[in-house]
């Protein structure tokens, strides 16, 4: 594994892994984690993608990892962190394209699912995405919590902790698990997650503000993406971003009516974080199988 630093929209200066495989290369996997973590969380995942013959790139995103200012300023950033983000995510898939000319597959989680929902609009490259513990951004949950959070910016600080937010939508989704975990049921994972330093942080109201705002308008380009392309949604039945399931299935109806060529698999009793969970493996092998099915 190589670390180092990569240059994104306006000079931002990104963290990134680079995991190369010991063979000749069939491809390039580009991973985008899920918000208040960082890349390094996908460090097995992408070993088993290298022994594969994949090379696999991972950043961590503005405002997260050691991407941020410091581990006490994760999900800040100077302007439009979502789109910020997005035009970052552009500018590596330019350099795996140029750099490495072998096809590029794209694969988010989460919050990154949902900037790979924005990519697979307006990039014309890759033509495989894999969306890992997605969700529906039209959905009426998001739409809410898009109003409470342009809300909170105009009557306080929009860099102060979105506390509020998140009571109403993550420390929401922890009271119906057992200690609070709603991420995976393989235990050592979750108490790693506690542990790190880089991960579960309140994010402030400007990244809400930006997210949320995004995700409302997430199809709207949905008519743009080519008929060449494919899509896997992959996510567990007891995860609670998807609405256990049921966002997920809308999004994978939305796209197959919009005449995209998209798959659909939801893992029984999986949570949120499915490449982490007991059943991991399954779910790798999956993904394995849609990257290199013609």
């Amino acid at each position: 594994m190589e670390n180092f630093t990569f240059t994104g929209y306006k000079d931002t200066k990104l963290n990134c892994y680079l995991f190369t495989p010991n063979t000749e290369p069939i491809g390039v996997v580009q991973i985008i984690h899920g918000m208040q973590e960082h890349g390094l969380r996908y460090k097995h995942f992408a070993e088993f993608l290298t022994d594969a013959g994949f090379i696999v790139f991972v950043s961590d995103l503005r405002g997260h990892g050691h991407s941020a200012v410091s581990p006490l300023k994760q999900g800040y950033d100077t302007g439009d962190i979502f789109n910020n983000t997005i035009k970052d995510q552009k500018l590596i898939c330019d350099y795996l394209d140029k750099t490495y000319n072998l096809p590029i597959y794209i694969i988010g989680h989460s919050y990154g699912s949902f900037l790979t929902q924005k990519l697979v609009q307006v990039l014309s490259v890759p033509k495989k995405y894999v969306l890992v513990g997605t969700s529906n951004g039209d959905s009426l949950i998001y739409k809410m919590a898009s109003s409470l959070s342009n809300l909170a910016s105009l009557f306080g600080n929009k860099e102060n902790k979105a506390y509020a937010v998140e009571r109403l939508s993550f420390k929401a989704f922890a009271k119906k698990f057992e200690n609070g975990n709603w991420l995976t049921r393989d235990k050592q994972i979750f108490d790693e997650y506690l542990q790190d330093e880089y991960c579960g942080k309140s994010f402030p109201y400007s990244f809400y503000k930006s997210m949320f705002n995004a995700l409302k308008n997430l199809n709207s380009g949905i008519k743009n993406i080519s008929k060449d392309k494919s899509i896997l949604l992959v996510a567990g039945t007891k995860d609670p971003v998807g609405n256990y399931g049921k966002y997920v299935k809308s999004l994978h109806e939305l796209y197959l009516k919009n005449g995209v060529n998209a798959k659909i698999k939801l893992y029984d009793e999986g949570r949120h974080e499915i490449l982490n969970e007991t059943n991991k493996a399954e779910v790798y092998n999956d993904i394995l199988k849609f990257l290199k099915d013609n």
